[in-house]
């Protein structure tokens, strides 16, 4: 059921139009819709804290809404904001990767666009910003999304960051986390490099093995060979120290 636009009341808010809205499906919506409106929040106003807002459901669960709580964004911001996701969203159904749109954020609005997959034809979904405009998240910013995050080829290589997850479903997946951008490179490992890793986590490592990269060049994975830990910074001699040991010689 379709939101009467005339009652909205919060700054962004995503519409369900569906007769019936599996429980996974509202799921999904609800982290995807929030991930993408906190994602580019944090890109228009990297002060405000992610907790920054209300929330209102809207009568018969159709409607899900965010509004900024008094005194954390300005008119203006938040004005910027809804042109960067409405703006993000056009270039991704356009085929092209938004420039304010990080890895998270085209992860959030492919997850929009695959909801309902059970459906011919296309989602009943949609973004309102305010009450008079809106916009319509279809199949093709999913599949867009898709192919900007999947890997296109892979040869020898190495990855930096922090090792700070492990997955063991189906088999074992170690996650390093850019240290630039925050961005998940996943680490495929055998037993033996798993126990090599205890020693290093959550520390920086290089990631040595056969790296699968997208088109624009960024690792997306990587099948790991060897995992080499960057020294802690208690290990690190000072300035002091290093000229202490240049005079001894």
């Amino acid at each position: 059921m379709a939101i009467n636009h005339q009652q909205i009341t919060t700054d962004i808010t995503l519409e369900l139009d569906e007769a019936e809205i599996p429980l996974a499906d509202f799921t999904a919506a609800c982290e995807a819709f929030s991930g993408l409106v906190k994602e580019l929040a944090r890109h228009v106003e990297p002060k405000v804290p992610a907790n920054s807002w209300n929330i209102r459901v809207y009568d018969g669960s159709a409607g899900l809404g965010f509004a900024a709580m008094p005194g954390t964004f300005s008119a203006d911001t938040l004005d910027r904001l809804r042109r960067e996701i409405s703006e993000g969203l056009q270039t991704l159904a356009d085929g092209f990767r938004p420039a304010a749109f990080t890895d998270r954020a085209i992860e959030h609005a492919r997850n929009l666009g695959s909801l309902f997959k059970r459906k011919v034809g296309e989602p009943g979904v949609r973004l309102w910003y305010g009450r008079d405009a809106s916009q319509h998240v279809g199949r093709v910013i999913a599949q867009n999304a898709k192919a900007m995050l999947e890997a296109a080829y892979e040869e020898e290589g190495s990855i930096e960051g922090r090792l700070e997850r492990l997955d063991a479903h189906n088999h074992l997946q170690l996650v390093v986390y850019d240290v630039l951008d925050d961005r998940a490179i996943k680490c495929e490992v055998d037993d033996e490099l798993l126990k090599q890793a205890q020693s290093h986590w959550r520390k920086r490592v290089e990631v040595t093995g056969k790296v699968r990269y997208r088109k624009d060049g960024q690792a997306v994975s990587i099948r790991a060979k060897e995992i080499i830990g960057f020294p802690s910074p208690e290990d690190i001699p000072s300035l002091d120290e290093v000229r202490r040991l240049l005079s001894t010689k």
